[in-house]
């Protein structure tokens, strides 16, 4: 049987049995390497395969972090203690990442449509630098979230190229519009870096401009206390600093082990 007529006899078995025929088709895996008699059969496992991967469990194994190899090592075991063959029930990595990564669509566009409409949004934005999924090497990623309406709702934490406003408006915006917000967000909030607050390529200049319409500012309260306030207060006192350590915080953390805390004088 060819590729086309086996691609024709299971349409009717599974919405998804063309991927699935082409996952195991183009897969190097040694599972899915068959004869071409063998072909029809091997894609009608793996669809039964999507089948038991439901919203529920792969978001179990998601939460769980398990990967799509080991996810395979733990239903086949489930299988087997709850009485079924592993055999019978087929289960397939590739089966499990196709499913997994339809399911994780329906529940992102599930959460998307019943987020509340209506009603004023503040847009908060963070970027920090965090370890990477895959690798050991770092990665600049902005966590978006809006508010209003006593509700707050986590919108991403995407991936970004570098820290520059740019980068920053650009992943902000795409968030708001996957989300269909940009027509509710009027605020906007955000730490006061030049990043943020540059007249000319800060993220809130430019994500004004890309919403075409200006948005209230509303600079981070811890920022502005903490940073801008007391770093003035700090400067009249001791006099400006010469760099990013603070050299009597650090000699009073290097003499920390020696000081008698039970004799101090305020």
């Amino acid at each position: 049987m060819d590729t086309v007529s086996a691609n024709a006899s299971i349409n009717n078995d599974d919405d998804d049995s063309d991927s699935l025929y082409e996952a195991a088709e183009n897969s190097d895996d040694s599972d899915y390497a068959c004869p071409t008699s063998r072909r029809l059969s091997v894609t009608k496992k793996l669809c039964r395969s999507a089948n038991i991967i439901t919203p529920e469990l792969s978001s179990a194994l998601d939460r769980a972090k398990i990967s799509d190899r080991n996810a395979t090592h733990v239903l086949a075991a489930a299988a087997e203690a709850l009485g079924h063959s592993s055999r019978a029930s087929c289960v397939y990595k590739e089966s499990i990442r196709i499913a997994r990564r339809r399911n994780r669509k329906e529940i992102a566009s599930e959460i998307c449509s019943s987020f509340p409409s209506g009603g004023p949004l503040t847009v908060h934005w963070d970027e920090k630098l965090l370890p990477a999924l895959t690798s050991k090497e770092s990665v600049n990623r902005i966590a978006v979230l809006v508010s209003g309406n006593d509700d707050t709702k986590l919108l991403g934490v995407p991936a970004i190229p570098n820290g520059s406003g740019a980068s920053q408006s650009e992943a902000v915006f795409k968030l708001l519009e996957d989300w269909n917000l940009t027509t509710r967000v009027h605020f906007m909030r955000f730490d006061t870096t030049a990043s943020n607050t540059g007249s000319q390529n800060g993220a809130c200049t430019l994500l004004e401009q890309k919403m075409q319409k200006d948005l209230i500012r509303v600079p981070c309260r811890h920022h502005i206390i903490m940073e801008l306030i007391v770093a003035r207060v700090f400067d009249m006192v001791f006099g400006a600093s010469m760099g990013p350590h603070i050299k009597l915080f650090q000699r009073f953390s290097e003499a920390w082990n020696s000081i008698d805390k039970l004799k101090f004088d305020t």
